[in-house]
């Protein structure tokens, strides 16, 4: 038979320590923490009713994000179609949900950075928006 020498070893992740900055020793772990899914940066409405400020941003609910061909350091080139789409391959049959978190930083209404993550969410049965302010129903927002 035919023997296959290695002679230098590929180098280690230490269990994706370089590339994510912890430990993740196999995709179960990866999939269960928030990805990038976006970022936008803006200027925030200063209108008084929220009805009459435009849209920030907008996207679409399938978290898949192209590949950036132009720039080799994107992350999202670090896998072929992005790793959102990566991980989200694993979950084809999947029957769960998908949760999106919102993260603002700088001082508002002055210029806002706003970051999108998204998880999936496949543990919890509550599959209602999470309310961290008295805005309650589209009555509440109009009236503000």
């Amino acid at each position: 038979g035919y023997s296959i020498s290695v002679e230098q070893s590929a180098p280690t992740t230490s269990f994706g320590m370089r590339v994510y900055g912890e430990s993740m020793p196999d995709v179960k772990s990866i999939s269960r923490r928030w990805q990038l899914f976006g970022s936008v940066s803006g200027k925030t409405c200063v209108e008084r009713n929220p009805r009459d400020c435009p849209p920030l941003c907008k996207f679409g609910v399938r978290p898949v994000r192209p590949v950036n061909p132009i720039s080799s350091y994107d992350y999202d080139n670090r896998a072929r179609d992005g790793s959102i789409r990566f991980f989200s391959n694993l979950y084809a049959l999947w029957d769960g949900g998908i949760r999106y978190r919102f993260v603002c930083s700088h001082a508002v209404p002055e210029d806002t950075m706003l970051y999108v993550q998204h998880k999936f969410d496949d543990e919890s049965g509550d599959r209602g928006i999470e309310y961290v302010s008295k805005v309650r129903t589209v009555a509440d927002l109009m009236d503000t």
